[in-house]
């Protein structure tokens, strides 16, 4: 619970928020704590290892990153939990654990959070293009041969080619 509090606060203060009351030594540890994963940093794996923390920036949605009755889920949150856990174990860490934090941001964010440090790993359904790969390196794919689809409504035209999308609204998720 008192990880979920801290995700909540980091959540909070990445909109801008200000920091929570300093009025009990719980909430003057929180504050200590969250201003931790809140710093800029960049460097290798390393020295994540040697801050003790992994800080993985995620996007929310239905499969991939989600808080269901004060839990998180999702297949980014399990992956990254599964790594946590075959680090410490890789380390023998034994009380002194590396921990992944999550640390949510929107979409067009993802990408220049990492850049700017306020994350170490982004996890999302992104595909491998040219302008990407010169920013930030990628691990190995783990889909390949991904066909992106148009998806419409029942009162859209037939869309058979490329050609049936002249002249159309077409809205598409803006990402860098």
């Amino acid at each position: 619970m008192y990880r979920l509090l801290l995700l909540a606060l980091a959540v909070t203060m990445l909109a801008g928020a200000p920091p929570p009351a300093q009025s009990s030594s719980l909430s003057k540890r929180m504050h200590l704590e969250l201003a931790l994963p809140m710093q800029r940093w960049t460097g290798d794996f390393d020295q994540m290892i040697r801050r003790r923390m992994i800080r993985v920036l995620v996007v929310h949605s239905k499969t991939f990153f989600f808080m269901d009755r004060g839990a998180l889920h999702g297949t980014a949150y399990d992956t990254m939990k599964a790594f946590e856990e075959e680090i410490n174990k890789k380390l023998r860490t034994r009380h002194l654990h590396v921990h992944v934090w999550f640390i949510p941001v929107s979409r067009d964010e993802l990408l220049p959070a990492l850049v700017e440090g306020r994350g170490d790993i982004a996890t999302a359904n992104l595909t491998i293009t040219p302008t990407r790969q010169a920013t930030v390196d990628f691990t190995d794919p783990v889909l390949t041969g991904v066909n992106e689809i148009v998806v419409t409504g029942p009162n859209s035209p037939t869309i058979v080619s490329v050609d049936d999308l002249a002249g159309q609204d077409i809205v598409v998720q803006r990402a860098e």
